[in-house]
Parts: C-alpha cells; sequence; structure tokens
C-alpha cells in the first residue's frame, strides 16, 4: 500500500463531530492482493498497532458517550443513517 499519512480536523456531517489533529492514512495505491480491507473511515475496531480510530478519537474528545456507532442502511425513499455514540433506539428491530 502506498499513500501519505496526515494530521488534520476531521470533521463528519458537521462541527459537532469534529477531531482535533485527527492522524490518518489516505491511501494512493493499494495491491489488490491485500483488498478487501477492514474498516470505513476509521469506523473499524481499535488496533494497538494504529493510531486511534475516528470513534475513539470522539470518545477521547469526549464528544460522544459511548465509543460506538449505529448505522441503518437506505433503500428507495429511506436514507441511510449513521448515530456515533450510541444508536436510534427507535430503528431497532426486535
Amino acid at each position: 500500500m502506498q499513500g501519505e499519512d496526515y494530521l488534520d480536523t476531521l470533521c463528519i456531517g458537521s462541527t459537532k463531530f469534529c477531531i482535533k489533529d485527527f492522524r490518518f492514512f489516505s491511501a494512493t495505491h493499494v495491491d489488490e492482493r491485500i483488498v478487501p480491507m477492514a474498516g470505513i473511515a476509521g469506523l473499524g475496531p481499535d488496533h494497538p498497532d494504529n493510531p486511534p480510530s475516528f470513534i475513539a478519537a470522539m470518545y477521547d474528545q469526549k464528544l460522544i458517550e459511548k465509543k460506538m456507532f449505529g448505522f441503518i442502511f437506505g433503500s428507495g425513499d429511506f436514507h441511510s443513517q449513521i448515530t456515533f455514540g450510541g444508536y436510534d433506539e427507535a430503528k431497532k428491530l426486535t
């Protein structure tokens, strides 16, 4: 894998979820032998060999109460949704 290592303020959705000094890697070339890769934009589980994930960084900077997120896939008129720090109880399947 080739790319660049960056340190920047990273925001998702709005200024409510902005992480200061977030370290991330931007891949410019990925060898097809290592695809597929796990994790989407720092949403994968923490690993001791890597810097903190986006979720861990939000938790560490006290932007969310729990180190978790909920995701709902949309279809048709129903749009996908992500909830940081928990999940939307109203959309939970029983």
